[in-house]
């Protein structure tokens, strides 16, 4: 009976440590994350203009991104349809590289392709700008390249496409402006190689209250009237798993050149100014 319990004593030695390991073990992270999300915001600007004609949409996306860096995602909004003929929604679909070479220094690599579904044109409508009238399609791609520290980011954009959201020869290669003055006569040149600079600081002012400063240049290939710079100031609140915000987009975009138009029933023609100062006002989740 001694030898007996010796020995269950010295088997409990030996066993118990290795119970208490096995329950102390983490469990192994997975290295592939997904989030979601969605927003509705009343008025959806773009580089500084505005998508929607001055008026609301709905928004959202799915984010993938792994361990090593890689990521992928889409994301999708509704756009005027008189902006973007035949087309009611933005489709856009990236993916991209991240990483840390140092400590607080971040470089994100990627391209991205901005897509309207059934988006083409064969009326003087605009997409970005007034437009001739010849058939032409507002898709884009984009290289771009990005550099971030702690609060600050830069990231730049390069297009690769011959049109630059339906900008091209077709479009504006003997386009007259709003007045029918400055006609460009350039029926062969595209806007590949037009470049979009982004500039962004966020300050956390307050518990969960954020500021957010941001300066952008749009460079428009081969047509220099079309070039403009934005500039966005605003604030963000977490609330219960929901941030609320509100800024001020205002750019110096030509309003000649960048503007909407409709024609309503009795054929009057109506303009909005799509680049002018205004608050947008935003709700958003993510999951």
């Amino acid at each position: 009976m001694r030898k007996t319990l010796i020995a269950t004593a010295i088997a409990g030695a030996f066993s118990m440590p290795s119970v208490a390991m096995a329950a102390d073990a983490p469990a192994a992270a997975s290295p592939h994350t997904f989030t979601a999300n969605v927003s509705l915001v009343s008025d959806y600007r773009f580089r500084g203009l505005s998508q929607t004609g001055k008026r609301p949409a709905v928004q959202g996306g799915v984010d993938y991104a792994h361990a090593s860096g890689f990521y992928l995602g889409t994301w999708a909004s509704s756009v005027n349809a008189n902006q973007y003929p035949n087309a009611a929604m933005e489709w856009d679909f990236y993916g991209g590289y991240k990483f840390e070479p140092v400590k607080d220094v971040g470089i994100d690599l990627g391209l991205i392709h901005v897509y309207y579904p059934g988006g083409k044109s064969t009326a003087a409508t605009t997409t970005f700008a007034s437009r001739a009238g010849t058939t032409t399609y507002p898709n884009t791609t984009e290289l771009y390249a990005g550099l971030s520290y702690k609060w600050f980011s830069a990231k730049y954009y390069h297009s690769i496409g011959s049109s630059l959201f339906g900008l091209d020869s077709g479009t504006v290669g003997t386009l007259a402006d709003i007045n029918g003055n400055n006609a460009y006569n350039s029926p062969n040149t595209s806007t590949r190689g037009s470049g979009y600079l982004d500039l962004a600081a966020n300050f956390e002012v307050a518990d969960k209250l954020t500021l957010g400063l941001h300066v952008g240049h749009q460079t428009v290939k081969n047509y220099g009237n079309f070039s403009y710079t934005d500039y966005k100031i605003g604030l963000t609140r977490e609330y219960s798993g929901f941030n609320f915000g509100a800024a001020i987009h205002s750019t110096n975009a030509r309003s000649e050149w960048w503007y909407a138009q409709t024609v309503n029933q009795v054929g009057t023609t109506n303009r909005t100014k799509i680049g002018e100062a205004g608050l947008v006002l935003s709700v958003a989740r993510t999951f």
